[in-house]
């Protein structure tokens, strides 16, 4: 079943289920999202009438008489978008654009972004209560995308922000894009 599919079988039942309720057992725990282990949809009471409905990432209803907004919440989380329970794998979704003029005028600023985001997994501490607990996180993994025509220069910079990862136990995952 695809994540459109479980989506829409979601936005089908969602009158039957409370709030960390598995709605879909055989789905296993993909049905609730990547993001550092916080379900996608939070299903509370409403205060009309007893209907349920989504509530948005800072406690407000998006709800509109019979019409019921579904959307994707995102983990307060600085760190981490993926959790993988079963490996204790934390990772880290992450974007460079090479391409742009800061990058191109002074290429050693590719090093000091990645290390920000290598330092940002590293001091990773929980903000709300959905977020991963750090005792449960074996390994972190930083998957950072870039694109394909990154100059040799800006590969030396990302290569000794690789080396920074890999010194504090940070796996570093570059892709490159094609565009």
């Amino acid at each position: 079943m695809s994540e459109v599919e479980a989506q829409q079988l979601l936005i089908d039942n969602m009158t039957r289920y409370e709030i960390g309720e598995a709605p879909w057992p055989e789905l296993g725990s993909n049905i609730w999202g990547r993001h550092a282990g916080s379900p996608p949809y939070d299903l509370r009471k409403s205060s009309t009438a007893g209907t349920r409905c989504y509530v948005g990432r800072f406690g407000s209803p998006a709800i509109n008489r019979n019409r019921v907004d579904m959307q994707l919440s995102q983990s307060l989380a600085k760190a981490f978008d993926q959790f993988d329970a079963a490996t204790g794998t934390a990772i880290s979704d992450k974007t460079l654009n090479t391409l742009s003029v800061s990058y191109i005028r002074n290429p050693q600023q590719i090093y000091w972004r990645v290390k920000q985001y290598v330092d940002s997994t590293v001091n990773y501490k929980p903000h709300a209560f959905f977020d991963v607990d750090p005792t449960v996180i074996q390994s972190k993994i930083i998957q950072l995308a870039i694109p394909e025509y990154t100059s040799p220069s800006q590969w030396r910079y990302l290569f000794w922000a690789l080396d920074y990862g890999g010194e504090r136990g940070v796996s570093i995952m570059v892709t490159r894009i094609r565009e």
